[in-house]
């Protein structure tokens, strides 16, 4: 019976209910599956049991408890114990059902085997290497990677990151770390014992200038200042009139002082004025009336209701590519826009519009965009194809044929070697596939090693087992039932004599040993004797007469046979 799949692993979802879960695969012994539940690995016989072991199809895994509700909580995994058990007898008959079983065996351990490989961490088929995957031996703190030739794996520090103001010391860390520069954003990576390598900088670039800010509230009128000497208006004696806390002018006499000597016409220079900051102008931006303000440009400009930069500018008719009457909308003239004028392309572009509901603006097109809105393929053109002859045959740009006797093995795909074409798998017809020898084995139904002629033997009993031999010619007589090329000959005995035993055997009355068979003392059979027979003539004729004389009896000697091995001719 074959094994035809390389299942090997099962998942199944428990339901708290269910407790009997398949395995699609032939095992030999119960404990040949492992049955984990949530990753436990379960006890055969205490948790489960384990139906139809033998069989090609599987059978259940059958839970003493049902496992609770989980995906794929319940993994059945197979492994095959690694063993050989079948022990050939030589000469024996030849058991097909036993083989068949053994090799079973042999590729179920296979699938197993393939099954944790490709669960493995490998490298890649196709990578040209000769890199170790052995893993270092463990440290703690440590993680594995690549050396510096990429040939085997390492112990590693694992990098720390660390921070400061400034550039790092290059005492600091170990190769590998990182470090960021807090005060700029640059980050290092250390590269030597003592050398750190500047390798980016986190901080972006500057943001665009912001929008100007709301021009703030007015502020609160300040405290009174201190009276003033008016030494225009009144006299030394009245400033200096009054008592320590009141020195100066009352207010009243101030005021009256004021309206007797109004300012002349002209008389408030720019001078006498309060000093103004740079770019300011006189005014009054707070409501009501009250006194003259600093205004800035921007209050002025809202107080006159103008916008910054604005002038007396009256805009003219547009002419040439764009025209426009006075300063109403501009139209760009018919035909103006040359290819100059337009704007750069990349190379290998055009313009159209390939994406987007509706119409839209043109974009620059890809050839593959390009392409697809023409519906036409890569490199299409309007050749018209001529009829195919030779090997390959068509009418035109019709389907081609491939002419009888046409592929030859210098044609066909390259095989790997040691393979054969033909068809190993798969339902129905197909197409051929490169087989490997035990694929090929398996389709023919040969055993590996199997040959067309195997040695055969011919085993011919010089009297019984039990009453000694004597000397003598053709102590026994017999025909070969067919030609016979012999490659080696051997006597035995059931009780071994004390003394040597020699026997030669005859085709058509000659010797065909140029050294007789002997059986030395106390011994049982021919291959371990001193002196080992030599074959003259190893020809045996289809029907010729064999006679087997007893040259040399041993004493005690009983129960000889003479055994001829070769292959029919």
């Amino acid at each position: 019976m074959t094994t035809d799949t390389d299942v090997s692993r099962w998942e199944h979802d428990g339901d708290g209910v269910t407790t009997q879960f398949a395995y699609e695969n032939r095992i030999f012994e119960a404990g040949d599956l492992d049955v984990y539940l949530n990753g436990t690995l379960q006890t055969l016989s205490i948790h489960y049991s384990v139906t139809n072991v033998g069989q090609k199809a599987g059978g259940v895994v059958d839970f003493v408890t049902p496992p609770g509700a989980g995906t794929k909580n319940v993994v059945i995994v197979s492994d095959i114990a690694q063993k050989q058990e079948v022990d050939y007898n030589e000469l024996e008959d030849f058991s097909a059902e036993v083989t068949e079983t053994a090799l079973n065996r042999l590729t179920r351990m296979v699938h197993d085997l393939q099954m944790r490989i490709d669960r493995a961490v490998r490298l890649r088929d196709e990578l040209v290497t000769t890199a170790s995957l052995l893993l270092p031996a463990p440290e703690a703190g440590k993680v594995p990677r690549w050396n510096a030739a990429a040939d085997a794996l390492e112990n590693s520090d694992l990098p720390a990151f660390l921070d400061g103001s400034g550039a790092p010391a290059g005492s600091l860390g170990n190769v590998d770390d990182r470090y960021i520069d807090n005060d700029t954003g640059d980050y290092y990576e250390k590269t030597g014992a003592s050398s750190w390598t500047l390798t980016g900088n986190f901080e972006g670039p500057q943001g665009v200038q912001g929008i100007q800010g709301l021009q703030g509230l007015q502020g609160d009128t300040g405290a009174a200042g201190a009276d003033g000497v008016f030494a225009e208006i009144a006299s030394q004696a009245e400033a200096e009139g009054g008592t320590e806390n009141t020195k100066g002018m009352t207010a009243l006499r101030t005021a009256q002082a004021i309206a007797a000597i109004p300012p002349a016409d002209n008389a408030i220079t720019n001078a006498k004025l309060a000093d103004v900051a740079t770019d300011t102008i006189k005014g009054r931006a707070t409501a009501d009336t009250g006194d003259p303000e600093d205004l800035t440009p921007a209050q002025v400009r809202t107080m006159i209701n103008v916008a910054d930069g604005a002038n007396a500018y009256s805009h003219p008719n547009h002419s040439g590519d764009v025209t426009s009457s006075g300063d109403g909308a501009t139209t760009i003239a018919n035909n103006a826009v040359t290819n100059a004028k337009a704007a750069d392309m990349a190379q290998a572009t055009l313009k159209g519009r390939a994406s987007g509901a509706g119409t839209g603006d043109p974009t620059d097109l890809t050839p593959a965009q390009a392409r697809s809105i023409l519906n036409v393929a890569d490199g299409a053109n309007a050749y018209s194809h001529p009829n195919h002859t030779g090997d390959v045959t068509s009418t035109g740009d019709g389907a081609t044929v491939i002419a009888n006797n046409a592929v030859t093995n210098a044609k066909a795909a390259d095989m790997a070697q040691a393979t054969l074409k033909g068809r190993a798998a798969g339902a129905g017809t197909g197409d051929p596939t490169d087989l490997s020898a035990a694929q090929a084995r398996a389709i023919l139904n040969v055993a590996d090693g199997a040959q067309v002629n195997p040695d055969q033997a011919l085993i011919v009993a010089v009297g019984d087992e039990t009453t000694a031999i004597t000397t003598g010619s053709a102590k026994i007589t017999f025909r070969m039932p067919f030609a016979f090329t012999l490659s080696a000959v051997r006597a035995s005995l059931t009780t071994a004599g004390t003394t040597l035993t020699t026997v030669d055997i005859n085709e058509g009355g000659a010797t065909i040993l140029s050294t007789k068979l002997t059986i030395d003392a106390n011994e049982n059979t021919s291959e371990t004797a001193a002196a080992a027979a030599v074959i003259s003539d190893t020809a045996l004729a289809d029907d010729a007469e064999i006679t087997i004389d007893i040259d040399g009896a041993g004493t005690s000697a009983a129960g000889l046979k003479v055994t001829l091995i070769g292959k029919p001719t």
